[in-house]
């Protein structure tokens, strides 16, 4: 949750002047947030972590007016001839940037504490903590274009910091300067940092440390502003940027893009297309148990941000509302301006008895099997690094669910396997006696053709370490496990580099390919740390839980 602070009246001169605590309390509570606290003309409202556009009070006073009967139509963006350069040597610093201006502000102390509180709000929560992205805002009359995007030297880098009082270069920034310290570890290891610089070769910024204090500082007195937001993670930069140029719009900006250019490519920014889903009345009653008509659902789509462009209820949905993936989250805002509490309770017409998930009984099954004879259950983490999943695997990189853009990163995935997590365990427990017997039943996670793009898939895979061990131990060990869950196993020689060759198999159930077994390779033992012999097997239970074609277990 983030708590938004502001002023009740100034809310209420925007929104509507005879608004009430009680009545905002009720409106806010349909929307799915909450007052947290109100002393004086002082007013906290807590904001759900899936709506950044709200953590502001002109986002706030957006859907206050939309959900009271004033429709919200957007801003417009007008093209310019001015342009961004972002130069090849950003790559493996800080690679990505997006940016607009916005002119004809009326800003004033109280807007400037607000735009700054945003700003850091959208930092520590969207960017988390800068680690993705970074924004800055700077007076556009102090800038000459075109603007360059690139990397300089450290010792290159000198500028005076924005509240400081004389030039530093972007070592000394880290160490001297409060916010140098505070972000120093963002450009840990890297020789070149991160910078714009102006036709006029002005220093406007080291991002995402700090602002030049000539050509940073926002004042009350400062109408048009250029506003940019840098990063590693694009996909997040260009919503971040999205929601903090629809608050200046608020404000009563003008948006004007800019033309960026990268290499050979072109493009402009911000990209401010709304996404386009069509929802059916009849999708919409069936999830709600209502009876609401086309036009009933077009009005409530209205008051949650959303523009009907069509009578076959075909919505707009605003770029900055980067919460909506589904029609799922649709049928949410609907309910939400429908009021929860006018939904009528009713019994179902269908008594049922509850009873435990197929998947539940073949997981303890599983667990209970292992256990008997010796095994340790394991639960390790579904995020995990590519180099554990493939390199120590003997593997070449398969396809996998990234993290970001970093491959560096010790957290760059979603686990494609158990095995390797399963090794990382025993190498952490070298200091317990052996022999080391331990298993994991859960979920890997695959790319897939799906509206979430992955899909998760139930795996089993066991592993025993010992100074004498064989194909023959972890071989037994399956044929139990099948004989206990009444599967008809067969295993078919094969090569694979994470296995010793002769000492593999392909394990089949029922015909169907579903893992691999056998003594695993000196070379992953290696990398892996291990000096004792290791076998294993890994095997997809998904198939055979989804089709029910497991024995059912009482």
């Amino acid at each position: 949750m983030v708590t938004v602070d502001m002023s009740f009246e100034e809310l209420k001169n925007q929104v509507d002047s005879s608004l009430t605590v009680e009545k905002l309390d009720e409106i806010l509570l349909n929307l799915g947030l909450e007052i947290d606290a109100i002393e004086g003309d002082n007013l906290k409202v807590e904001i759900g972590a899936d709506r950044p556009d709200l953590i502001s009070m002109q986002g706030l006073v957006r859907l206050l007016r939309a959900y009271l009967g004033s429709p919200y139509f957007g801003f417009e963006v007008t093209a310019s001839d001015r342009v961004v350069t972002i130069d090849s040597s950003v790559k493996d610093v800080w690679p990505h940037m997006v940016c607009a201006v916005v002119k004809g502000l009326t800003l004033s102390d109280d807007r400037l504490k607000e735009i700054i509180n945003f700003q850091e709000k959208l930092h520590a929560t969207f960017g988390r903590k800068r680690k993705k992205l970074g924004i800055g805002i700077y007076p556009l009359e102090k800038i000459t274009f075109p603007v360059d995007y690139l990397a300089l030297p450290a010792k290159d880098v000198v500028f005076t910091p924005l509240g400081c009082e004389g030039s530093m270069n972007g070592h000394e920034i880290l160490e001297k300067t409060e916010i140098g310290k505070t972000y120093a570890h963002l450009l840990e290891g890297k020789e070149s940092f991160p910078v714009f610089r102006d036709a006029a070769g002005h220093i406007l910024s080291m991002p995402p440390i700090v602002n030049s204090e000539y050509t940073g500082r926002v004042v009350p007195e400062t109408v048009d502003v250029f506003v940019e937001c840098t990063g590693r993670d694009l996909v997040a930069m260009k919503h971040t940027l999205q929601i903090v140029v629809a608050m200046l719009a608020d404000m009563g900006g003008k948006v004007e893009s800019l033309n960026i250019i990268e290499g050979d490519s072109k493009s402009v920014s911000p990209d401010t297309t709304a996404r386009v889903k069509k929802i059916s009345p009849e999708y919409v009653n069936s999830i709600l148990g209502t009876n609401l008509s086309a036009d009933q659902i077009a009005t409530l789509l209205q008051r949650t941000l959303y523009k009907v462009i069509d009578s076959d209820i075909t919505v707009q949905i605003p770029a900055f509302r980067t919460d909506v993936w589904h029609e799922i989250d649709i049928v949410d805002d609907i309910v939400r301006a429908y009021g929860i509490n006018n939904i009528a309770a009713r019994i179902s017409a269908v008594a049922t008895m509850a009873s435990t998930f197929r998947e539940t009984k073949t997981k303890d099954l599983v667990r209970s099997s292992l256990v008997s004879i010796g095994f340790i259950e394991a639960f390790t983490l579904t995020l995990t690094d590519s180099r554990d999943q493939f390199d120590k695997m003997n593997l070449e990189v398969g396809d996998h669910i990234k993290l970001g853009s970093a491959e560096e990163k010790s957290v760059n995935m979603c686990r494609v396997s158990l095995l390797p997590e399963l090794l990382k365990s025993l190498r952490e427990n070298r200091q317990h006696s052996l022999p080391w017997k331990m298993f994991e039943v859960g979920d890997v996670v695959l790319p897939a053709n799906t509206d979430v793009l992955s899909k998760s898939e139930l795996r089993l895979s066991g592993v025993i370490a010992n100074t004498e061990v064989s194909y023959t131990d972890i071989k037994q060990v399956l044929d139990y496990l099948a004989k206990m869950i009444d599967l008809k196993v067969s295993i078919v020689a094969c090569k694979h580099p994470s296995y010793i060759e002769g000492r593999v198999g392909r394990i089949l159930i029922d015909g169907m390919e579903v893992g691999f077994i056998g003594e695993i390779n000196p070379l992953v033992l290696e990398k892996w740390d291990l000096e004792v012999a290791v076998v294993g097997f890994e095997i997809s239970l998904q198939q055979f839980v989804d089709d029910k074609t497991l024995a059912d277990v009482d």
